[in-house]
């Protein structure tokens, strides 16, 4: 009988050993496993998004580990496609920062010309010849032109200054924006709001600007509140946008306007995200073109 408990015992212990040793190599197997094809690759992934940040002018190769797991390969996917768009936002960036380098010098260039034509025009316009005296003003014009489209490209490519709000007493802003368009500005709301002065006023020569090019000569501001937000709408007297216009109407460059550039829309929509808001163009007909400037609601002093 004590010599069948032994055996037992010494049954158990070894199974106990068996079980302890094969138990221990599963869970070493195990760990491995997850190390080789989870936490391996995982922490290449990290590593390759960490250097990736650190300078994202070069791509870094991926981890080429073979696993099972779908979530991992998604992931690295995702980083690759992650890294190509910044690589190419940076170039198009680099593109953008040396034509605006360019457009600087050429319109500091047509500057100079333009003062030189005007000291010429004057001269011009005091000649016996009458052709001559009818050509003299197309001259400053088209260069006048030159100096608009260079300035509006460069007002597209610098990218918007965070804003920084002030009172701004839109009487004034209404009288500014007659004289550097020549159109009637008719406002209607609070006297004053808390905005970015420098920003909203670009925003609306913008639209008054680009309205004027196709006749309209009256500009309507209406300024209240909708809920949690402010609303600014702002109408012409213009003839109404086309359906082939409306179809490209925030894209930059893309015009149906003689003389247009098709700057001027796509920057007051910048402008306006600058502001935290948005605009859209609300109806348009014959009658005129109703823009609508939504803002944050503490454009109101009240």
């Amino acid at each position: 009988m004590a010599e069948l408990q032994r055996d037992l015992q010494i049954f158990f212990f070894k199974s106990f050993v068996i079980t302890f040793l094969v138990s221990l190599g599963l869970y070493s197997f195990g760990q491995w496993l997850l190390w080789r094809f989870l936490s391996q690759p995982l922490h290449a992934l990290v590593e390759t998004i960490n250097s990736f940040s650190t300078d994202p002018t070069i791509a870094r190769p991926l981890p080429t580990y073979v696993t099972q797991s779908r979530e991992f390969n998604k992931a690295a996917k995702a980083v690759e496609q992650m890294q190509r768009n910044t690589l190419i936002a940076l170039r198009q960036r680099e593109r953008l920062a040396d034509i605006g380098e360019a457009v600087t010098k050429i319109n500091h260039d047509i500057r100079n010309v333009l003062s030189s034509a005007t000291l010429v025009t004057d001269a011009l316009m005091s000649s016996d010849d009458p052709k001559v005296r009818r050509s003299a003003p197309h001259v400053v014009r088209s260069l006048e032109q030159a100096v608009d489209l260079c300035q509006s490209m460069l007002d597209y490519l610098v990218e918007v200054p965070p804003p920084k709000p002030d009172i701004i007493p839109m009487n004034e802003v209404a009288d500014e924006l007659e004289i550097a368009t020549g159109m009637e500005v008719i406002y209607e709301g609070p006297s004053q709001i808390f905005a970015d002065r420098k920003i909203m006023f670009h925003i609306l020569l913008n639209l008054a600007r680009n309205a004027g090019i196709v006749g309209a000569t009256e500009l309507k501001i209406d300024i209240w509140r909708a809920g949690h937000l402010g609303v600014i709408d702002i109408l012409d007297n213009g003839p109404g946008i086309s359906e082939d216009a409306r179809r490209t109407l925030f894209q930059a460059f893309k015009t149906t306007k003689a003389g247009g550039t098709g700057l001027g829309l796509a920057i007051a929509r910048d402008l306006a995200v600058a502001l935290g808001g948005n605009l859209k163009l609300t109806r348009s007909n014959q009658d005129g073109s109703e823009f609508r400037l939504h803002l944050p609601k503490q454009i109101f002093l009240n």
